[in-house]
């Protein structure tokens, strides 16, 4: 897995993520958004932390009012997308944004080594401002 940056989207497994909400039908994708939260919190917290922070961003996304997301490799069809999201899921994103950002985190660990830490947990910040709306 390549990361190349600190945003939601700036590495390899949320880009193809991304590519995945957008192959899936419409009516699939809030699916696909609770499987990526999921995976970080019923799981063992190793896997699946870039879907998960990328999931969050949509749902952040999708909040009346919610973040504008102009990363090139978010969702395309997320500007087109008018689906609501509910207070459940928006709970849901901010605890896995929690799982994937505490300390020890495989995700804490590698931006703490690469010395980008505070540069990677500020890319977090916009969007759970829009979660808690």
């Amino acid at each position: 897995m390549a990361a190349w940056g600190p945003g939601p989207f700036d590495n390899d497994a949320a880009a193809q993520w991304a590519g995945q909400f957008d192959d899936a039908d419409p009516d699939e994708r809030l699916s696909l958004v609770r499987g990526a939260l999921h995976a970080v919190l019923d799981g063992d917290g190793l896997d699946g932390e870039w879907e998960a922070i990328a999931a969050a961003t949509v749902v952040a996304a999708l909040v009346p009012d919610g973040l504008a997301v102009d990363a090139a490799n978010s969702p395309v069809t997320l500007a087109a997308d008018s689906t609501t999201v509910d207070g459940e899921l928006r709970a849901l994103a901010l605890d896995a944004l929690r799982r994937v950002s505490s300390q020890g985190s495989p995700w804490y660990r590698q931006w703490s080594e690469a010395g980008r830490l505070d540069e990677a947990s500020s890319s977090l910040q916009p969007v759970v401002a829009a979660l808690r709306g």
